[in-house]
Formats: C-alpha cells, sequence, structure tokens
C-alpha cells in the first residue's frame, strides 16, 4: 500500500548508514552534516537506491553555515 511505501522511505530517511549489521549501507551516511556543508543529495541518492518506488524533493535549508532544517517531500 501506498502508506507502507511511505513507511519504508521514512525509514530510510531515519536510518544511519553502518546501523544495520546485514546491510551496513542501508540508510543516510552517519556524517552527513559534516560534509562540508548542507546538501540534499545524499538524501535523493538514499531514497532512490533503497526505496525507489517514492518520488523525493528535499530542501536543505542553512542559516550562518548551519543547518536550520531538512524538508523532505515524499509521494507513492
Amino acid at each position: 500500500s501506498a502508506q507502507e511505501v511511505m513507511a519504508s522511505a521514512e525509514n530510510v530517511l531515519r536510518t544511519l548508514q553502518g546501523t544495520r549489521p546485514g546491510n551496513p549501507d542501508y540508510g543516510v551516511p552517519e556524517n552527513l552534516f559534516e560534509l562540508g556543508g548542507p546538501d540534499a543529495k545524499p538524501f535523493l541518492d538514499a531514497i532512490t537506491r533503497w526505496e525507489p518506488r517514492v518520488k523525493a524533493t528535499v530542501e536543505v535549508s542553512e542559516v550562518e553555515g548551519m543547518i536550520s532544517r531538512v524538508r523532505t517531500e515524499l509521494s507513492a
């Protein structure tokens, strides 16, 4: 169902790589916020790889060099 697909996508975004023993590449990079500033690409890459049934839009907002918000819109 669409609800299950959305839950799966949310799980991808909430999981740090390396935290799943059977699949250490699953999720988003742990150092995502240290890789030279805000970037939506790692979020989009994770969704595309692990939940391709979802269309994702990611917006990263920055205030004075610090990430203030990561907004993700998902649709199944």
